[in-house]
């Protein structure tokens, strides 16, 4: 054996020009199959966060014109676009990755009013029993939605802290009447998104 690894040393020394250019090919190419690798992850990683968001689960499925998400306050929905109607909802909820599935519809508005104050700006969601649990909100006053208000329609609604602030400076807002587009809704809650643990990363050890 010490014999072979000698004859081996006197074969790369007797021909060094070619024992480097073996070696340098041996190099490039572990390291371009290293780049090659490196690069499909992060794609895969980029397309993904892409998809779900990075740092959530959440997949946010939205009809788009162009480049603008489509305002149903105003625009129709084009001719052969169907809706998704709660079979379709059924259906992404057997998906095994599937946790759970929400369908909201989102507008803005500049016609919602608390006496003389109006909340510029505005977007009004309506929601399903699912879009507090998928989106992260939690209650901060009053309760939300009970199944009856979603089965029987009923005029009543929850505000966010943003809404909080400009229409009630931050005080409480359970009990009060909105007039949103002439149309009066009690407010029963006011939800915010959950506080999520960011961690901070400083130094290898973390």
């Amino acid at each position: 054996m010490l014999e072979n690894i000698s004859l081996s040393f006197i074969g790369i020394l007797s021909h060094k020009v070619r024992s480097l250019l073996t070696m340098l090919g041996i190099i490039i190419g572990i390291a371009s199959i290293i780049a090659i690798v490196s690069t499909i992850k992060g794609t895969n990683e980029q397309i993904k966060n892409n998809l779900i968001g990075s740092g959530n689960n959440t997949v946010n499925i939205s009809l788009y014109q162009g480049e603008w998400t489509m305002d149903f306050s105003y625009q129709p929905v084009p001719s052969g676009i169907p809706v998704i109607s709660d079979e379709t909802k059924k259906k992404l909820e057997d998906i095994d990755e599937a946790e759970a599935v929400t369908l909201y519809r989102q507008r803005s508005s500049e016609n919602i009013f608390y006496l003389n104050k109006t909340m510029s700006g505005g977007t009004i969601l309506g929601i399903d029993e699912n879009y507090f649990g998928i989106f992260g909100y939690q209650m901060i006053q009053g309760k939300g939605f009970s199944p009856k208000d979603y089965t029987d329609n009923k005029k009543v609604a929850v505000i966010d802290s943003t809404a909080l602030k400009g229409l009630f400076d931050g005080g409480s807002a359970v009990g009060k009447i909105l007039d949103i587009n002439g149309e009066t809704f009690e407010i029963i809650g006011v939800a915010e998104p959950s506080a999520k643990f960011d961690p901070v990363i400083e130094t290898v050890k973390d």
